[in-house]
């Protein structure tokens, strides 16, 4: 598996690394550790805040540490949020799976021929 950075919008209070997983074949299950970190300082509510994978919570903090590891595994792209113990959405990131090589078998050959 290869891992690819992307960078986020400067407004944003946190930054998600990688944001790509690239797995050999489409459909594969890709595992990957993801690191959360705070770009600014947000002006957060009081209260948990709680990570998500699309509806899935992952993990809550009383109080969200400024650098944060997690591995995690996904098979299609994914959306990450932060949110509030309310649900919230403090911030949101999406992450993709890419495949090296398309589920779609190409032809050798062709199927006829003249000769």
């Amino acid at each position: 598996m290869l891992f690819t950075q992307s960078s986020q919008a400067s407004t944003a209070p946190w930054e998600v690394a990688p944001q790509v997983c690239i797995v050999d074949h489409a459909g594969s299950v890709c595992q990957m550790q993801i690191t959360i970190s705070e770009t600014s300082p947000p002006s957060l509510p009081a209260g948990r805040l709680c990570l998500f994978l699309d509806t899935r919570k992952q993990k809550c903090w009383d109080s969200m540490p400024k650098h944060s590891t997690f591995k995690i595994s996904l098979k299609q792209d994914t959306w990450l949020y932060i949110k509030t113990g309310r649900d919230d959405v403090l911030f949101s990131q999406q992450l993709f799976v890419k495949s090296e090589k398309s589920r779609v078998r190409q032809r050798v050959r062709s199927p006829w021929s003249l000769f």
